[in-house]
C-alpha cells in the first residue's frame, strides 16, 4: 500500500505520461498531482481532499480501471479538452468538483456512484452505468442520460394508425413509464376529422389507465367537434408528477357523440425537473 499526504507533484515538462497502479492500493490525501494517474489490474485508488490538474496538457488527469476499491471524496479534477475522468471498472465519488470542456466530462465504460458533483465546466456524465445521478443538469448540446435534468420520455400515436373510441367511454391513447423523481409531463390529443355529432371531447394526462384528469387541471374539454374537413386538437401543458418509484401515465381521449366515428392520435411527453 503507498500513502501519499499533504504533497505537490508538478510537472514542468507538461508530461502526458501518466503514474499507474496495478495491484495494491494507493490513497491519496490532501495533495496536488499534475501528471495524469491510471489504475488498472486488481488495483485500489482511494482520494479524498486532493486536485487533480492536467488542463495544461489537454489530459484526462484520472483513469480508473482496477477492480479493487475505488472511493474519491471532497476533490477536483480538470482535463482542459480531454475527459476530467475516465471509468472502465467502478468508481464511487461525492463531493467533488469537475472541469473540462470535452463533450463528456465523466466518460467510459464502467460504472459511477455518486452524490452532490459539481461542474465549473462541462456536465455530462456517459459512462455506462450511472447511480444515485439525482437531479445533476444534462448535456447542453445532446440528449441527457436517464436520470438528469432533461431527460424525455415520450410516446407518440401518428394519424395513419389511429386509436378508435367509443361513445362515452375513457380510452388509452399511448402512455410513457416515469422512474423516481420529479417530471412536467404534457401531451396532445388530435381528433381526426370526420363528420361528427358530439356534446364533449376530452384530453388528460392521467396515472390512472383508461380514466380522465380533473377538469382543469390535467385535463381540457371543448364541446366542439371535429369537421369533415378539418382535424381539432386538444392540448395539456406541463402537469407535475413527484414519484418515488417507477410508474406509468396514460394520454387518455374521451368522447361523447352520436354520429360519426371518432379516431385520435396524439403524443404524451414528460420531462426531468428533478
Amino acid at each position: 500500500m503507498i500513502t501519499i499526504n499533504y504533497s505537490k507533484f508538478t510537472n514542468t515538462g507538461a508530461s502526458t505520461t501518466p503514474n499507474t497502479i496495478s495491484a495494491g492500493s494507493l490513497s491519496v490525501k490532501w495533495s496536488t498531482f499534475t501528471n495524469p494517474t491510471t489504475s488498472s489490474g486488481t488495483s485500489s485508488f482511494n482520494v479524498d481532499c486532493s486536485e487533480f490538474d492536467t488542463s495544461v496538457q489537454n489530459t484526462t488527469p484520472i483513469t480508473i480501471g482496477g477492480s479493487g476499491n475505488n472511493g474519491h471524496l471532497n476533490s477536483f479534477y480538470s482535463g482542459g479538452t480531454a475527459s476530467a475522468v475516465s471509468i472502465s471498472s467502478a468508481l464511487t465519488i461525492h463531493q467533488s468538483t469537475f472541469s473540462s470542456s470535452n463533450a463528456n466530462t465523466i466518460t467510459g465504460a464502467g460504472s459511477i456512484t455518486y452524490s452532490d458533483l459539481s461542474f465549473t465546466s462541462g456536465s455530462t456524465i456517459d459512462t455506462t452505468t450511472q447511480v444515485l445521478s439525482g437531479t445533476l443538469q444534462g448535456s447542453k448540446n445532446t440528449s441527457p442520460s436517464a436520470g438528469f435534468l432533461g431527460e424525455q420520455s415520450i410516446s407518440t400515436v401518428a394519424a395513419g394508425a389511429p386509436v378508435n373510441l367509443s361513445d362515452s367511454v375513457a380510452a388509452n391513447i399511448t402512455f410513457i413509464s416515469l422512474t423516481p423523481g420529479v417530471w412536467d409531463v404534457s401531451g396532445v390529443i388530435t381528433f381526426l376529422s370526420d363528420a361528427i355529432t358530439g356534446t364533449a371531447f376530452v384530453a388528460s394526462v392521467s396515472g390512472t389507465s383508461a380514466t380522465s384528469g380533473t377538469i382543469g387541471d390535467n385535463r381540457v374539454d371543448t364541446p366542439y367537434p371535429p369537421t369533415a374537413a378539418n382535424h381539432m386538437s386538444l392540448t395539456i401543458p406541463p402537469y407535475r408528477v413527484v414519484t418515488n418509484t417507477t410508474i406509468n401515465y396514460y394520454l387518455v381521449g374521451f368522447a361523447s357523440f352520436s354520429v360519426g366515428t371518432v379516431n385520435t392520435c396524439g403524443r404524451i411527453s414528460a420531462t426531468r425537473v428533478g
